[in-house]
């Protein structure tokens, strides 16, 4: 059983899975149960106000987390967590003290080794890796990368490192690297988690991954995991067009799942057909408002009783496909009601044939009384 905190300050704490469920805490965490095939292993914790000092301890029982980030407010975040209470709490640290303007949480990532999770994450703990001796480093390790995809993923490291400067750190395979700095957190027993950099996987070939830490100086941090998660295959910023249109691409996805992979040479997402999968798309609006969503497949791709979700936050519009549809299915419209970052899911539900959905592109059309309205102002 997942055991959860008692907490003052939070009514509930939720285990994400295939279907998340909001359970009472009555008891310390434990992320010892959490299983890679069924769970992404993220704990969402609510939050209402940070304590004064910027220092919210949580009761605590098991591994470090992987990964803790703030959903309320992109001006203020975690920056880093440790053990407190001789291992009995996880302390977490924010970068800015003030109120929330609105109820807001704290997601942890619990760890799940070496094994692709169902949002297409993949997470290497110390603990399992090869110690290696490579030349022109402090200290380096390696893994045993089994990829059920083809795919770009956002190198992450998780490491404490008292240095003032921080420690260099490489990741990668082949002539495929990732190179960056793990940031100083003041204390060896302090962590955080620090992105270093895109790496493009070209197929599901097994294949040894290196991390090489410092540059042939003394090391004074401690690694404790190293993460791959996946990121947009293009790496393109998306924002609205001069009409306040955004244009969705496929080769601008995010992959969130364990098959779902984008042709090189099409540019359009192909062998998609596995339930639970789905695409993302990550892109900043200036101009909020309704926006008419259109999806655009690939001609003869749509299979009779296919079942998508477009989701956008809370908002979920369901989608059922027929054979005999036009190449642009207009879905319903999605409120994106905040200037800034926004992101959309195009998440898979039934199909009912082996055969790929090919996507183009999602198209969101922004209402011309939003446009009219916002121009009258």
């Amino acid at each position: 059983m997942l055991r959860l905190p008692k907490l003052g300050w939070a009514a509930s704490i939720l285990l994400c899975t295939s279907s998340p469920l909001a359970i009472a805490a009555p008891e310390p965490v434990t992320n010892a149960s959490t299983s890679p095939a069924e769970s992404t292993g993220r704990i969402e914790i609510p939050v209402g106000e940070w304590p004064k000092g910027g220092r919210l301890e949580i009761p605590w029982t098991g591994q470090l987390p992987v990964a803790a980030n703030l959903t309320t407010s992109p001006h203020q975040f975690v920056y880093a967590w440790e053990m407190a209470q001789d291992g009995q709490h996880l302390r977490l640290l924010l970068q800015q003290v003030r109120k929330f303007n609105e109820n807001g949480a704290v997601w942890l990532e619990a760890l799940q080794p070496n094994q692709q999770l169902t949002d297409g994450r993949v997470q290497f703990p110390l603990s399992i890796g090869k110690a290696e001796a490579l030349p022109g480093t402090t200290k380096s390790w390696s893994w045993e990368l089994n990829p059920t995809r083809a795919g770009t993923y956002t190198v992450e490291v998780t490491a404490a490192s008292p240095k003032a400067g921080g420690e260099v750190v490489e990741v990668g395979f082949d002539k495929e690297w990732a190179m960056g700095m793990i940031q100083p957190t003041g204390k060896r027993t302090r962590y955080i988690q620090t992105s270093i950099g895109r790496l493009h996987i070209p197929d599901a070939q097994s294949r040894r991954l290196y991390l090489r830490l410092g540059e042939g100086e003394k090391v004074t941090g401690s690694l404790y995991a190293l993460s791959m998660r996946p990121t947009s295959e293009s790496g393109r910023l998306i924002g609205q067009d001069a009409s306040g249109n955004v244009h969705l691409r496929a080769e601008d996805a995010i992959l969130l799942g364990q098959h779902a992979r984008l042709d090189s040479t099409t540019k359009t997402v192909v062998d998609w057909k596995t339930v639970s999968d789905a695409l993302g798309w990550e892109f900043n609006t200036k101009r909020p408002g309704t926006f008419a969503a259109e999806i655009r497949f690939q001609p003869g791709t749509l299979t009779d009783g296919t079942q998508l979700e477009l989701s956008s936050g809370n908002q979920k519009i369901p989608l059922r496909l027929e054979p005999n549809q036009d190449l642009a299915v207009g879905v319903g419209d999605l409120n994106l009601s905040g200037v800034g970052d926004q992101r959309v899911t195009l998440r898979l539900l039934k199909h009912t044939t082996s055969k790929p959905l090919e996507l183009r592109e999602i198209r969101l059309l922004q209402k011309s009384e939003d446009l009219a309205l916002k121009q009258s102002q």
